[in-house]
């Protein structure tokens, strides 16, 4: 850039040029940067779903819009301009006016970050309604953090907002529809609660839809079917298809009805299911006329239909005792190898087969179901003509009687090879309760394996996952960092040489504050780097922790185990709203490389630091003041040269643990805690890794106000021998 000045003399006659040159190409490059990042800008917010504006709370304009306003609205951005603060007046609708007005005010407490969001309508340039949905947010704030102006996007929903109108509509001629159906139409709640009722429902109960509103399916079945039609809702609820049945319901006015249902699952568009509608009409007269003809049929159907065991009806006279039987299905040789025909015409032989120690009770049961009419079952024994004794299963129900006939239809079946197997069960009692304890303990084991493998596998994957990243960010923080310092220092020595700057460049200095940016900027940096760190001393941890998998036994170092497991308790480590933060004493000795497997050693330590934490909790809970509690958790590693092992102690200062629960601390499902709060399980299966897997100790020592320590001993080489393999 070349600056050229005129040198007069008295008579003003120019006599000399005096010019001046500066190199402004870096300047230039920077412009010619700042104009391609415009550019950009603008054919992103251009390229915008939505209009996207720029609302200045004090001049209460819009000082940005992007081309979106005058496809969806016809206004340009000039014409937007021109209505000035009348903005809102001549845009909005009048009934949505005092909405948008609460809502800028209410801007002011938003946080950095958040956004709002509301619906409202605007007037197009042709002098229609659009309905837009706008997201809003802060953009800027003056020094005293006030909001000076918001960003936002709107979408047009009229089409959105035309179809609820419509569904209204729809809605509408469904509801006349509903009323004026002869149909019942009744709609239930999640609850099983009437919400709603036509009136045909309230000519068929008898109830008016004021009633029966709020009232539980209850009011219209006996109460010996009421878990059957809970069972049935619940079903509905969780089903996509209806169901259809026919049941007795009762009126307000006492009388029993038959109606025949059809149910339908109420289904959200989300998928929830919102409630339940059912269809109903009274069938009392149809159903009447079927039953007469089922049971015209039914003893035809009874009769030829093969079921295992013997099918029978059997009647007695109430007046003269006499009894008879006048159906045996032919399957009855079986049973007692006597033909049916005989039996039928000899009922006493079936006496005379029961065994003599069940007679008694036999006779006893068959008279009071008879005398009451009552269903009647019975396990008996019997002896056949050919000496072979059978215990037989019988139950029947009784059916209407004929006059003074007491009738039973009913089954046997014989059961002798349920009873034998009875009777070696019982036999066995002993060693099939010891197999299951075995087997329990062997699910226990499992179950946990696979889990921890599980949990083992997925916290590996989470921190090589991470890792990648994070190495990533930590391996360019350091150039950053470097090409950070060399601008500031450019900065730095073009403010030295050119005090004197382009008002421009010193406005949008003191707006970005340089000398603040300056010392901060490095801060940030260093913050970016310890944060770094952190993520990676995380990850570490995880892949010390994910070891859980392993299935042989290595030499590992148990203090990395232990701390590795600390890291991810940090969270439960850290002070709350009912206790300080819980300290952990690391008195750590030299402990060589111990053979063990590294994953279920981690779980160990991570049972009995929890178990602790669960202790500490617990006691800052009771203190009078959460501050009465200095919680602390000392974990004391050492050698014992005798034994030629390790030993690990976890102690913590709580308030111990009652010798009646100290002995059983290490059986399998028993906890103190409460229901889903604690399986049990964690103690007993840390018990049997020590013991063994790694043929070690563990011990639980506790006084009452002082305290609990586990102490851990595992011999340094492995004593266990390496399982065979297929």
């Amino acid at each position: 850039m070349t600056t050229v000045n005129p040198l007069r003399d008295e008579t003003g006659r120019i006599y000399r040029l005096v010019g001046t040159s500066l190199d402004i190409s870096e300047r230039k490059r920077v412009e010619q940067a700042l104009r391609e990042n415009q550019t950009f800008i603008e054919q992103v917010a251009n390229s915008s779903p939505g209009i996207l504006y720029i609302y200045d709370m004090e001049q209460q304009r819009n000082v940005y819009c992007n081309r979106q306003l005058s496809e969806v609205l016809g206004y340009s951005a000039a014409q937007v301009e021109t209505m000035g603060e009348n903005l809102m007046e001549q845009l909005l609708h009048p009934d949505d006016l005092p909405q948008v007005q609460r809502h800028l005010q209410s801007m002011q407490g938003l946080a950095d970050g958040k956004t709002r969001e509301m619906e409202y309508r605007t007037r197009r340039v042709d002098g229609t309604w659009v309905w837009l949905h706008s997201r809003e947010t802060v953009f800027r704030r003056d020094r005293t953090g006030r909001v000076t102006q918001i960003l936002g996007i709107a979408q047009d929903i009229t089409a959105r907002k035309n179809a609820e109108a419509a569904l209204l509509a729809s809605q509408q001629r469904l509801t006349l529809l509903i009323q004026q159906t002869p149909l019942g139409v009744i709609e239930w709640t999640t609850e099983a609660q009437v919400q709603a009722w036509n009136p045909a429902a309230e000519e068929i109960f008898g109830y008016a839809a004021k009633e029966a509103i709020g009232q539980p399916f209850s009011f219209l079945v006996q109460e010996d079917r009421y878990e059957q039609v809970s069972e049935l809702f619940a079903d509905l609820l969780t089903q996509s298809g209806g169901t259809r049945s026919i049941n007795a319901n009762y009126t307000q006015d006492g009388r029993e009805i038959l109606c025949e249902w059809y149910n339908t699952p109420l289904v959200a568009p989300s998928g929830e299911t919102i409630g339940i509608a059912s269809l109903v009409h009274d069938v009392t007269d149809r159903v009447a006329a079927e039953t007469a003809l089922q049971e015209r049929e039914e003893r035809l159907r009874s009769i030829n239909t093969s079921v295992p065991g013997v099918i029978y009806q059997y009647q007695v006279n109430l007046d003269t005792g006499e009894e008879r039987i006048p159906y045996m299905s032919p399957r009855a040789v079986e049973l007692f190898e006597v033909e049916s025909q005989t039996l039928m015409a000899h009922p006493e032989m079936m006496w005379a087969m029961v065994h003599p120690d069940d007679l008694h009770r036999y006779q006893e049961s068959v008279a009071i179901a008879v005398q009451n009419q009552l269903p009647w079952f019975d396990e008996f024994r019997i002896t056949t003509p050919s000496g072979t004794v059978k215990w037989l299963r019988a139950q029947s129900e009784p059916s209407a009687p004929l006059g003074n006939l007491s009738i039973h239809n009913g089954v046997m079946i014989d059961i002798s090879e349920r009873k034998a197997a009875e009777a070696a069960l019982q036999a066995s009692e002993s060693e099939l309760r010891h197999t299951l304890e075995e087997l329990q303990r062997t699910q226990m084991r499992l179950i946990q394996g696979e889990k921890m493998s599980s949990l083992g596998q997925l916290v590996a994957g989470v921190a090589h996952e991470i890792n990648n990243p994070v190495n990533f960010i930590y391996g360019n923080l350091a150039h950053a960092k470097n090409y950070t310092q060399d601008l500031l220092n450019l900065v730095q020595l073009y403010q030295l040489h050119h005090p004197e700057t382009d008002p421009a460049i010193a406005e949008a200095i003191a707006a970005a504050d340089l000398d603040f940016v300056s010392e901060d900027l490095p801060k940030l940096m260093n913050s970016m780097k310890f944060g770094a760190d952190r993520i990676r001393d995380i990850v570490a941890s995880l892949r010390t922790f994910s070891r859980m998998d392993e299935v042989t036994m290595r030499a590992v170092d148990l203090h990395a185990g232990i701390d590795s497991t600390l890291v991810i308790l940090n969270n439960r480590l850290r002070a709350d709203e009912e206790r300080p933060a819980i300290t952990i004493l690391r008195n750590y000795g030299t402990l060589p490389l111990v053979e063990c497997h590294a994953g279920q050693m981690n779980q160990v330590f991570m049972n009995l630091i929890t178990n602790a934490i669960d202790a500490l909790d617990d006691w800052c809970k009771q203190a009078a003041i959460a501050d009465d509690c200095d919680p602390q958790i000392e974990i004391k590693t050492e050698i014992l040269s005798r034994q030629r092992c390790a030993q690990i102690t976890f102690a913590d200062n709580g308030t111990g643990i009652p010798e009646s629960v100290r002995q059983r601390i290490f059986d399998p499902f028993f906890t103190t805690k409460p229901v889903g709060q604690g399986t049990g399980m964690g103690l007993s299966i840390s018990y049997q890794i020590i013991t063994e897997t790694h043929g070690g100790t563990l011990e639980c020592h506790s006084q009452p106000n002082q305290g609990t320590r586990f102490v851990i001993q595992i011999p340094l080489q492995s004593r266990k021998k390496p399982a065979m393999t297929e």
